[in-house]
Formats: C-alpha cells, sequence, structure tokens
C-alpha cells in the first residue's frame, strides 16, 4: 500500500547492529527509523518540486531546477529554482508611472522543520547581499510559492 509507512520487524537499536550492505540486502523492511523518515522526507520534497514546476509552467515562468537526484556540479548550496520576473515597481513621485524592474528569484525547497545546511545558508546570504540582488525564499508548500508569485505580481 502507497503512503503507509510500516514498522521495521526489529526494534532500530537492533538493526543498527547490522551493516548497512546487508539491511540493504534484507529488504526496505530492514530499514531503521531514521532512514525510513529521510527517505519519506526525499519524496515529499521530490513532490514539492514536481507542484512548484507546475505552478511556474502555468505562469510561463522560464526557470533552471536542480536536479535532487545526482550531485551537481554547480556551486554548492545553490538554490533549487532560480528564475527572474519583471516586477511593477510604482514611481513615488507619480504612481501612474510604472517601472518594471527586473527581479532574479531563488527558491530552497524545504520539507516541514528540515534546515538549510549551513553551505546553503551562506550561498543565500550572498546572493541578497550587495553587488547582488537575489530575492531568495525558503518554499514549504504549494502555497508559499503561490503567495510569493504574488507578492511579485505574478
Amino acid at each position: 500500500m502507497k503512503g503507509i509507512t510500516l514498522k521495521p520487524p526489529l526494534p532500530d537499536h537492533m538493526l543498527r547492529m547490522i551493516e548497512h550492505a546487508e539491511r540493504v540486502k534484507l529488504g526496505k523492511a530492514f530499514r531503521t527509523m531514521d532512514e525510513i523518515n529521510s527517505h519519506n522526507e526525499y519524496r515529499n520534497e521530490r513532490a514539492l518540486h514536481a507542484q512548484i514546476r507546475n505552478l511556474l509552467n502555468l505562469k510561463g515562468i522560464v526557470y533552471l531546477e536542480q536536479r535532487m537526484d545526482k550531485k551537481s556540479r554547480g556551486i554548492k548550496g545553490w538554490p533549487d529554482f532560480t528564475f527572474a520576473v519583471l516586477l511593477n515597481k510604482p514611481s513615488k513621485a507619480d504612481p501612474v508611472n510604472v517601472t518594471m524592474v527586473p527581479v532574479p528569484c531563488g527558491w530552497e525547497c524545504k520539507i516541514g522543520n528540515s534546515k538549510l545546511r549551513p553551505e546553503q545558508e551562506e550561498l543565500l546570504r550572498r546572493l541578497q547581499a550587495p553587488p547582488n540582488a537575489w530575492r531568495i525564499r525558503v518554499i514549504r508548500s504549494l502555497q508559499e510559492a503561490a503567495d510569493e508569485l504574488k507578492a511579485l505580481g505574478i
């Protein structure tokens, strides 16, 4: 049955005594709870990526998505999604006069309470700091992604 997580046949402390390679040979039933939770988190984040891809495609936004299944050859900590959009910025002197400002955006997808890795935190901080001007967000749900696009006027 999909979506149901069964408990391992042995307690975690006993499973950890068996070498990882041996547990892999025995099958999925012999994974520790940490391994099960890690796998579920990966699956949920992959589903969030698919939802965000669909949302960006629906809005006509061209994006670059970092692969989840392989180690990237790019800069460590680079956001999962990068794209640029035009932001309508009214003039303070004349609110009717609207200037279109390109905004580079970077979205890092995280599920639940997952935290950024130190290299991600550092790179995302640098992308936002001058002379760079990226709009960086950590996205935890499809609703957050939709709200962010709405804040950008899209």
